[in-house]
């Protein structure tokens, strides 16, 4: 007799990348001494496995997320919120993603839930106060 190990078949729709929104909000930033608001979309790319889960996530706690990324911009150097494809602002709102959806992960043996964020801002508008 020999021993095999168990095959897991993996459902290849499943696996597919999808995003979900996170956030849609205005994101100030005064770090320069003036304000600037940011209209911004920030999308997290999930498998489809686990869309509904962080998608429920997201709505139970949306006002901890948008509290918790406002403050990450609110603190952020502007030229940070310049950068053309905002890798510094990416890194720190995928790493807050990943501490709160990657820790829930069940599934997989510690297969990361979250692939990647996607953050789309358009340019500051300048708002006097």
């Amino acid at each position: 007799a020999e021993a095999t190990e168990p095959t897991v078949h993996v459902d290849p729709e499943e696996e597919k990348i999808v995003e979900v929104l996170v956030l849609n909000e205005r994101l100030a930033n005064d770090r320069s001494g003036l304000t600037y608001v940011y209209p911004t979309e920030i999308y997290v790319q999930v498998k489809k496995k686990n869309e509904e889960a962080v998608t429920e996530e997201i709505e139970r706690f949306k006002n901890e997320l948008r509290a918790d990324i406002a403050a990450l911009w609110r603190t952020s150097e502007p030229h940070h919120l310049q950068e053309p494809r905002m890798e510094s602002m990416t890194r720190r709102v995928e790493t807050l993603l990943r501490e709160r959806f990657d820790k829930k992960s069940g599934e997989g043996e510690g297969e990361p839930v979250v692939q990647k964020c996607v953050i789309v801002s358009g340019t500051g508008i300048r708002v006097n106060r």
